[in-house]
């Protein structure tokens, strides 16, 4: 007896719903918000994966969605094109000060958008409410200006925090 599997081949188009434009790499408690954001960006025909770090809630369902469990962001950054941060708190101030160091835009909302340290670098976009119309519109908006974003994070920016603590030091010194 020999086994000669047959196939019957035919043309499928699949639509290409992979990730195709880069991870965002985010900071949220609650799904919800992410989930509603594909949707908005899918209607547009943006697709990205999205790039959780330590949610607190029940993992996501959406396979867009990625939900990493870290204390050290940092080797998330690599594939990243900007970074989405939603709740206010020491991981997200680690992830925030993280994407900025690393060149990345970063878009703020609701009690995060409050931290005005890191205004003065270009590539930090702020909005009101976390909601998914007005995260997309500044998603697109970040990505359509990208490389300009990736010029200004090249400069070197000031760090008027910094420059206060060396002049105390030296104002100690002498």
């Amino acid at each position: 007896h020999v086994l000669i599997p047959i196939f019957s081949v035919e043309q499928v188009i699949i639509r290409d719903t992979l990730p195709r434009d880069g991870a965002i790499v985010t900071r949220f408690d609650k799904c919800r918000v992410l989930e509603d954001l594909i949707l908005e960006l899918g209607k547009i025909g943006f697709t990205s994966l999205m790039i959780n770090v330590n949610a607190s809630d029940k993992p996501c369902s959406n396979p867009s969605v990625i939900d990493v469990y870290t204390e050290n962001p940092m080797s998330l950054l690599g594939k990243s094109i900007m970074g989405i941060i939603g709740v206010n708190d020491t991981l997200s101030n680690i992830v925030f000060q993280m994407m900025i160091s690393d060149s990345r835009p970063v878009i703020a909302c609701g009690q995060s958008s409050r931290n005005t340290r890191y205004d003065s670098t270009g590539l930090v976009v702020k909005i009101d409410q976390c909601n998914p119309f007005d995260l997309a519109h500044a998603v697109v908006n970040v990505f359509n200006s990208l490389e300009l974003m990736k010029k200004k994070g090249t400069a070197r920016f000031e760090d008027i925090y910094l420059e206060k603590g060396v002049e105390r030091i030296k104002s100690f010194l002498s």
